[in-house]
């Protein structure tokens, strides 16, 4: 079927029309080649499957360290909060009670009940003493990013009866 007048015959405006769409859409798919190479390399920052942890998330944990080591529970409240936010393991992301409750740790949860009650003081000042969170979130940390695959010797049963 030939798309034109009644009588079956295309005409040189139909032609013409056709032949500037083409060129213009074949305009348009090289520009877009032009901008796909001449734009660089993209960056993508992936959130860390191999284990090692992404530089923002040393940063924050640095910080939440430093904080502890001080003594300022205000600084160690908003980042370590802030770490929970950004970087916990997805179920246990939340408030910083959450994050205690969920980890299954009465040291890290008892820390960070203590944290939460001298965090909202202001109070720069050394009365708190951060130590124990600091050393109970490493333990969590190293306890929780540990080995998981302990059941992999064990044969599965396929047919349970």
């Amino acid at each position: 079927m030939v798309i034109g007048s009644s009588n079956g015959s295309t005409t040189a405006g139909d032609t013409t029309t056709w032949k500037i769409a083409t060129g213009v859409f074949a305009a348009l798919w090289l520009l877009t080649l032009v901008y796909f190479y001449r734009r660089g390399p993209v960056i993508v920052t992936a959130k860390s499957t191999n284990g090692s942890a992404s530089l923002d998330q040393k940063e924050l944990l640095k910080q939440v360290q430093q904080s502890c080591q001080s003594g300022d529970a205000s600084s160690a409240r908003k980042y370590l909060a802030q770490w929970i936010r950004s970087h916990a393991p997805e179920n246990m992301r939340g408030s910083m009670r959450d994050f205690g409750v969920v980890c299954n740790d009465t040291d890290l949860q008892t820390a960070i009940a203590e944290l939460d009650i001298w965090g909202f003081t202001g109070d720069s000042g050394g009365s708190w003493n951060g130590t124990a969170l600091w050393s109970a979130f490493k333990k969590w940390q190293s306890t929780a990013s540990g080995p998981r695959n302990s059941d992999i010797g064990e044969e599965p049963n396929l047919y349970a009866g």
